[in-house]
């Protein structure tokens, strides 16, 4: 019998194939029906063929599935004249003989639903797909592109889709597409359209990571399987080290279909990471080709980056945040400018679901199990719907069940149309939960690409696991490597050479934009940290109780009152410092996980500093605070206290310049004490007058120096020369500001060129 969906509102009819037992209902773009409300989840609902009758099965947890006005938390035969709601869909069931009119379910949007057209958002897997016309007869006609029904005539329903995100025109006989100043980007033929461009019949237009094409006529949803289709041709990679050259790849040749699970394994050093980082386009100065869905993956890396995801095997969320404040931030850094809260809590909530931790979103990161940690990291990514997902050793560390449980989910995510790509060391859930495995050999081959059941046969072993002794001979894995490429692809492609890395920072999110975002997470950070904002308060009650019982209450000579306005000074110099020191180090994993998506490196520097800047006036504040009570009097105060705030904020970013250049939070305490001591020794308070060239060195680079004079200018015992100790000292500021965002660039250079 045939089954079909009548659309009532906007008319359309969705034909079901009689060999399909299973149909399923939401937001996601490979559903059956495919709903458009955000209280609907992307996999909603089911419905299963049960001999002649139709059962539905709820799918979501967070969204409700309603049968005659009550919510259904198990499967449930369907009856004729049963009413339905999804979200904002209703319906009613129709059941008939098989001679008479096939099942059929029709579904209508309430008035809340917002008006849109259920027939424009056709699944493109179905019969039909999404199309607008653009009239020729009328020159002036415009049709706007976008995710907001009421301001869009064509609506495209992606979360990295802006509200008005292009325009479709007709100017001097000819068709232009305009970007609207979108986020992320509107695409023609692969290229960016920075103001209009030519829609040519049968171009290709992509919105932010959705494909679609001008026929000449109308703008048409390209119909496509889901996921994403990849293919390695003869990439190699080869880095300098100590000894000389290493190659990590040797002529990869891979094609991953789309909608795939892929299992990457070998032992230890054989590239399954540099392959991994490879293919998500992270290490992009390698020889040879990768293509993603038919593009240069390296030439089209801004286009072809809003459709992947990656998460690597470090944690990356912040331990300090609660679950859901942690990924409301990622929402609010990776959406469009334009989304509204609404969109950005619905994204968090659906990916939540996806993952199973909805009833733990309330839960501090740090207070999670490595399972669920595991699970957070991949829902941070799914916030987006990216169509293909890269991870990185994520079942390490896992017991055998929680690994179990942690490899259905991602078997789940393939089976919704998402290409995952997964490095693991464990194979007991391979086999049935991958339906490709990929193992490499040492030496960077790529011994084996194919079914997982297949795999022991072809190594000629039983179990799998005794495959390992197996790859870890690397002439073994350059012939059988080879050969079975070859056996697959055909033969050997045709090369390319290496080309230089590109510049793959996005500008598209604004500065303001993204600096209030991450001063903002910054600031939750240390509120959810009280222990450490203790810490810092006490630092500078102490220091004032000691500079009272070192000074005393009585009133100071000038010398004696220059000394003090110098040890001051360097305690505020020595707050930022020291505050600073830790910031970036210890998120480098969060750092270069944003920073291959959107992170503007300014935006970045500029939340520290900032937020830096809040907790050191606080400390100054608590220290003259202390020392004035204490009996200390400071007789010019005011510009004592300018001298205080110009040492202080020069501290801060002599800190992120510390932070910027360590590997290890260790390594940054450690150089804490070391770039403080010459600044004290040569400040001109301990030595006075320093020697020549010690004088020239400490007046060229030596921030305490220029402390010690701002606090002699402040009390009147120095005259000011070119320029006020205190100006000098932003100018110290700014040089330890581009000095870190130098060496931030450089490792983020590194990290990407191997």
């Amino acid at each position: 019998m045939r089954e079909w969906i009548q659309l009532t509102d906007g008319g359309g009819r969705l034909e079901l194939a009689e060999d399909v037992a299973e149909f399923l209902i939401g937001r996601d773009a490979s559903a059956w029906l495919v709903l458009t409300d955000l209280g609907c989840s992307r996999r909603h609902a089911r419905v299963v063929r049960d001999g002649e009758s139709l059962r539905l099965e709820p799918l979501s947890t967070a969204s409700h599935t309603i049968v005659n006005g009550s919510a259904i938390s198990s499967p449930c035969v369907l009856s004729d004249g049963d009413e339905l709601r999804f979200g904002d869909w209703a319906g009613i069931v129709h059941l008939l003989p098989p001679a008479a009119t096939p099942v059929s379910v029709s579904l209508v949007a309430s008035s809340r639903g917002g008006g849109v057209h259920a027939s424009q958002r056709i699944s493109p897997a179905s019969f039909a797909t999404s199309r607008a016309r653009l009239s020729p007869a009328s020159l002036q006609t415009e049709l706007v592109l976008g995710r907001d029904a009421s301001l869009s005539s064509f609506v495209v329903d992606h979360p990295s889709v802006s509200r008005r995100h292009a325009m479709v025109f007709r100017k001097d006989g000819s068709v232009f597409i305009r970007d609207l100043g979108s986020t992320n980007g509107t695409f023609v033929g692969g290229v960016r359209v920075e103001d209009s461009a030519v829609l040519a019949p049968q171009a290709r237009i992509d919105l932010g990571s959705v494909t679609l094409q001008w026929t000449g006529s109308e703008i048409v949803e390209v119909a496509s399987e889901g996921g994403a289709a990849l293919c390695l041709q003869d990439v190699t990679l080869t880095v300098r080290t100590p000894t000389g050259e290493k190659r990590l790849l040797n002529d990869a040749n891979l094609e991953i279909r789309a909608g795939s699970f892929v299992a990457l394994v070998g032992p230890s050093g054989c590239g399954k990471s540099t392959l991994l980082r490879i293919l998500a386009g992270r290490s992009p100065g390698y020889g040879g080709s990768v293509t993603f869905n038919g593009l240069e993956l390296r030439d089209h890396f801004e286009l072809l980056k809003q459709q992947m995801a990656y998460v690597p095997q470090r944690e990356t969320l912040p331990e300090e945040l609660v679950l859901r404040e942690a990924l409301d931030f990622t929402a609010r850094l990776r959406l469009p400018v334009d989304s509204s809260p609404d969109v950005a809590r619905a994204a968090v909530d659906e990916a939540l679901n996806r993952v199973g931790l909805a009833s733990h979103s309330a839960t501090p990161i740090r207070r999670l199990s490595g399972g669920q940690r595991k699970r957070a990291a991949l829902a941070n990514e799914l916030i987006m719907q990216p169509s293909v997902l890269f991870l990185d050793e994520v079942t390490s560390g896992l017991d055998e069940a929680t690994d179990a449980e942690m490899m259905l989910l991602l078997r789940d995510l393939a089976s919704g149309g998402m290409t995952v790509v997964c490095v693991t060391h464990t194979l007991s859930n391979v086999a049935r939960n991958c339906s490709t495995l990929i193992a490499m050999a040492v030496g960077g081959y790529v011994a084996y690409d194919g079914p997982p059941q297949d795999a022991a046969a072809f190594f000629g072993v039983d179990p799998l696991g005794d495959m390992y002794p197996l790859l870890a001979r690397v002439d073994w894995g350059a012939r059988r490597g080879r050969h079975y490429a070859n056996r697959v692809h055909g033969g050997p492609p045709a090369r390319r050479v290496a080309t230089p890395p590109m510049d793959r920072t996005a500008h598209r999110f604004g500065f303001l934009h993204q600096a209030v975002i991450l001063a903002a997470r910054q600031l939750v950070t240390m509120r959810a940290d009280p222990r450490a904002v203790t810490v810092a308060a006490l630092q500078s009650v102490l220091i004032g109780i000691l500079i009272r019982l070192v000074f005393g209450g009585e009133t100071l000579p000038p010398p004696r009152e220059g000394l003090l306005g110098f040890l001051l000074g360097v305690s505020a110099f020595w707050f930022g410092c020291n505050n600073g020191s830790k910031e970036i180090v210890k998120e480098i994993p969060l750092f270069e996980l944003e920073r291959d998506i959107n992170l503007r490196l300014d935006a970045y520097l500029a939340a520290k500093f900032s937020t830096l800047l809040l907790v050191g006036l606080t400390q100054v504040a608590l220290l003259l605070a202390v020392t004035r009570v204490s009996g200390v009097q400071v007789t010019h105060l005011l510009h004592v206290q300018l001298a205080l705030v110009g040492a202080m904020v020069t501290g801060c970013a002599c800190g992120l310049l510390i932070s910027s250049m360590s590997s290890t939070i260790d390594q940054a305490v450690i150089l804490v004490p070391i770039a403080l001591i010459p600044q004290i020794l040569m400040s001109g308070a301990v030595v006075s007058p320093l020697p020549s060239l010690a004088d020239a060195i400490a007046r060229a680079g030596i921030s305490a120096f220029w402390i010690n004079r701002a606090q002699l200018e402040a009390i009147g015992l120095m005259t000011v020369e070119r320029l006020p100790g205190t100006a000098v000292l932003m100018l110290h500021s700014l040089t330890y500001l581009a000095a870190a965002a130098y060496m931030l660039t450089w490792r983020d250079h590194r990290r990407r060129t191997g």
